[in-house]
């Protein structure tokens, strides 16, 4: 039985044929088809009034009519339609049931609504059309679409991936029942800028001892601080963290440099770089081996006056940093057992001590070969060389 068929819907028009025809429609069986807004009746002499017409070909056909536009239509109006053909005879006949068509309403372009959720590398967005039930999306950088087109029932959409403080576009639209699907809609929406977390620097003033150094970082917008500690490329202990950024390291030797890397975290930040920074932990003090009596020997040994010189040089580079050494004479021959105690050692060693405090009587700077050296003079060298280390 012929039948019509409405294709190709729009708001304003619509595609139709007649299909199911018991003939090929050519000239040989039917003249015309066509659909009507009024009812025809079988063997109808007259023709249809307010009719849409498609005349039928000489030869060949189908047991269809070819589509045809059918336009001038409101959206939401309800239209009763009739079709028909014109037989070879010259009269009217319906050709299939009457079909009653509501012309739809085009969905709106989706919008975005609410707040667009944005990171450094996620944007998250809702997007609306009245009457929608299927939303599609498709993310684009330039004229580069980014990954597969997403669908949404409920017309949220989640893109990650993205790269930081970039604009991107995104195309959608929206399908729904009894609707035509919407016309593309366009948002534009930039990802935020990538924080930087930098990497933190020392703060206040490190305190050193000559078994512990406390030492301070910081970096802006930071939370929480980790740091470690290194004696000569071996991390000593484990991992430190800090929230305020005060680290303090005990136990460590003296006289000794350490090496300290650290970083800072945040939320919402990435790591900050990786800082470092390096302490010398203090000499301890200083006490001769061997008493110095008055009247008696100075008792001194090779190995304990290097071991004196070395200790001023330690205080010295702690003082004020490598490279500001005293420049002892370290001669070996200086330095056997057989040897004696020279004039200039002793002066040395005082005009080494006294750079650092002015603790050194005058005197002991300017012994000369011949002047007397006292044992109390030992003792005072210990005391301005133990206050040098102290005011470190």
């Amino acid at each position: 039985m012929p039948s019509v068929s409405l294709t190709n819907y729009t708001t304003t028009s619509v595609n139709w044929a007649i299909i199911g025809l018991s003939n090929p429609f050519n000239k040989s069986e039917y003249l015309w088809a066509g659909i009507s807004q009024y009812a025809v009746g079988a063997g109808q002499s007259s023709a249809p009034t307010e009719a849409i017409w498609i005349e039928a070909p000489a030869t060949g056909g189908d047991n269809y009519t070819p589509a045809s536009y059918w336009g001038g239509f409101v959206s939401g109006d309800d239209y009763t339609i009739y079709p028909f053909v014109q037989s070879a005879n010259g009269l009217y006949y319906p050709a299939g049931d009457a079909a009653h068509i509501i012309i739809p309403y085009r969905l709106t372009a989706p919008t975005v609504y609410g707040d667009v959720y944005k990171t450094t590398d996620t944007i998250g967005m809702d997007i609306f059309s009245s009457g929608a039930s299927m939303y599609y999306q498709d993310c684009y950088l330039g004229n580069t679409q980014i990954g597969a087109r997403k669908s949404s029932s409920n017309g949220y959409f989640h893109w990650t991936g993205l790269n930081p403080n970039t604009t991107y576009i995104f195309y959608a639209y929206a399908t729904g029942y009894g609707y035509l699907q919407s016309v593309t809609g366009t948002t534009t929406q930039t990802t935020n800028e990538q924080l930087i977390l930098f990497t933190p620097s020392i703060s206040g003033t490190t305190v050193y001892t000559a078994s512990s150094i406390d030492i301070s970082i910081y970096s802006n917008n930071a939370t929480y601080y980790y740091m470690d500690c290194y004696l000569d490329g071996t991390k000593i202990g484990s991992t430190k963290g800090s929230s305020s950024g005060s680290f303090s390291w005990t136990g460590l030797n003296s006289n000794s440099q350490y090496t300290f890397k650290y970083y800072a975290t945040a939320s919402g930040y990435p790591d900050s770089g990786q800082g470092t920074a390096y302490g010398t932990t203090r000499p301890t003090g200083w006490t001769w081996n061997y008493s110095k009596t008055s009247g008696g020997g100075f008792n001194i040994t090779p190995s304990e006056w290097l071991d004196f010189i070395n200790k001023i040089d330690a205080t010295r580079v702690a003082k004020w940093g490598v490279g500001n050494e005293y420049a002892f004479t370290r001669t070996s021959s200086y330095f056997t057992q057989t040897s004696p105690f020279y004039y200039w050692m002793f002066r040395q060693a005082s005009q080494a001590i006294d750079d650092m405090n002015g603790q050194v009587p005058n005197d002991f700077t300017l012994v000369n070969s011949g002047d007397d050296i006292y044992a109390w003079y030992f003792d005072t060298l210990e005391t301005a060389l133990n206050a040098a280390i102290g005011a470190l």
